[in-house]
């Protein structure tokens, strides 16, 4: 049950929001789920203080008694609307619009996943922990509705993720979760929902996902620390890679390598890069989202052959895409809707994708969003909610070209965000949930500034 908050942290909202012209803090991340969005705004005097009062709500992205998960489709076309429906890509800004890095006076942002060195093989990765970056206070929408505001009750996060279970990376590497239980996804030795963050004991992360596309009887759950990979939640598939079936409650160590880079989360899979620029994924392979050329669960990671320097992993309810230090994208997996580059599926392991000078990955249910050298956003995949961002509302195999230029992008089920060069929040897609910063009957085609922000 959603818990109100009170009236100080209501007066608090106001304080940082302000009216008229005022506007939350400048973005430093997005986080971005089922059916909420969240971005992290750079703490500030006034923002720092919306952490003294109020009580989170149960689940940012779920409540804690609702199945989260993936539909089997993404909606249809006569779902989505009309491009016209949506707005043009002229109300959207245009990338000279945007500016540059050293216009907007953003720094770079370090989201505590350093690329692998350029390379391959064992020259490919570094073997130092990574860093953590700026935290930032959650300023969150969705669920219905599109109004921007701090979340009750919310400490400073570094990352965030978003799912029946979401969690929150503190600067110190403790990492704090709430939402759905049923399965332990919490990692806190019980099956009882948590209406707001509870630090998990014994774990100093520097990365981790949470299962967005999984329903809250599935959930599962990773972070990476300095002893190594850990998994807890449901295991029915493998997917905490510990060797074994079993659910646990409690951080599971990962069988395999003693380090790791990054890790993504699936609806019943996970991989991640290891220290010498390999993927390496496990658990659920029906759709060949494994990569390893069969359709065979793993219990174990299990390296994805063919691959070297890889950068980043990125995977959707089925599918992986990873990006490697020269730029260049693979998928695999499920491409129904041509998440993985064509229509023709499984693709049973990497499939070059067609996009050069790729610098960041975002992969939703049934789409995948990237950045590129210019800082243009391209994305692929299913489209029936126009969430590739051209306004067509039909499968997309090849990446087209969204009117937007980020420093961030995330991907949800039907939704895609980005964080542009001044700071401000743009998404585009599933209207319903209040995702594109209005519920209005009909989708958006083209990204939309989420008022309130920046």
């Amino acid at each position: 049950m959603a818990l109100r908050p009170s009236l100080s942290f209501v007066l608090i909202a106001s304080m940082a929001l302000g009216c008229d012209d005022d506007v939350a803090p400048r973005a430093l991340d997005l986080a971005l789920g089922a059916d909420r969005a969240c971005f992290l705004g750079a703490v500030t005097e006034d923002t720092g203080a919306s952490t003294d009062a109020g009580s989170i709500d149960a689940g940012v992205d779920a409540r804690a008694d609702e199945d989260a998960g993936v539909p089997e489709d993404a909606g249809t076309p006569e779902d989505a609307g009309t491009p016209e429906d949506a707005g043009t890509p002229e109300d959207a800004g245009t990338p000279e619009d945007a500016g540059t890095l050293e216009d907007a006076g953003v720094p770079e942002i370090d989201a505590g996943l350093p690329e692998p060195d350029a390379g391959t093989g064992a020259d490919a990765g570094p073997s130092e922990t990574p860093t953590l970056g700026a935290a930032g206070i959650p300023f969150c929408w969705g669920g219905g509705s599109s109004d921007v505001a701090p979340l009750p009750n919310a400490r400073p996060f570094v990352a965030m993720a978003l799912g029946a279970a979401s969690c929150g990376l503190e600067s110190t590497g403790a990492l704090a979760c709430w939402g759905a239980n049923g399965r332990g996804q919490l990692g806190d030795g019980t099956t009882t929902s948590r209406p707001e963050p509870q630090t998990l004991a014994g774990v100093t992360a520097y990365a981790f996902d949470v299962s967005r596309f999984a329903p809250a009887t599935a959930g599962f759950t990773c972070a990476l620390s300095t002893t190594g990979a850990l998994c807890w939640g449901a295991n029915e598939r493998g997917q905490l890679g510990d060797g074994s079936n079993l659910d646990r409650s409690t951080p599971s160590p990962v069988a395999g390598p003693a380090g790791f880079l990054s890790i993504a989360l699936g609806r019943a899979h996970a991989c991640a890069v290891d220290l010498e620029g390999h993927a390496q994924c496990w658990g659920a392979n029906d759709r060949g989202q494994l990569g390893d050329g069969t359709l065979v669960d793993r219990l174990t990671p299990t390296v994805v052959p063919g691959l070297e320097g890889v950068a980043e992993v990125a995977t959707g309810a089925d599918h992986t895409c990873a990006r490697l230090t020269t730029g260049a994208v693979h998928c695999w997996g499920a491409s129904d809707q041509g998440q993985a580059g064509t229509l023709v599926e499984p693709v049973l392991g990497p499939r070059a994708i067609e996009l050069e000078g790729a610098t960041q990955l975002a992969a939703g249910a049934l789409h995948t969003c990237a950045i590129d050298g210019e800082a243009r956003v391209r994305c692929w995949g299913a489209n029936a909610s126009l969430q590739a961002g051209n306004g067509v509302a039909v499968p997309q195999t090849a990446p087209v070209t969204v009117a937007v230029s980020a420093l961030r992008i995330a991907a949800g089920v039907a939704n895609t965000c980005a964080l542009n060069l001044g700071g401000s929040v743009l998404c585009w897609g599933a209207s319903s949930t209040g995702l594109v910063g209005s519920t209005t009957d009909g989708d958006t085609a083209f990204p939309t500034r989420i008022p309130g922000t920046p």
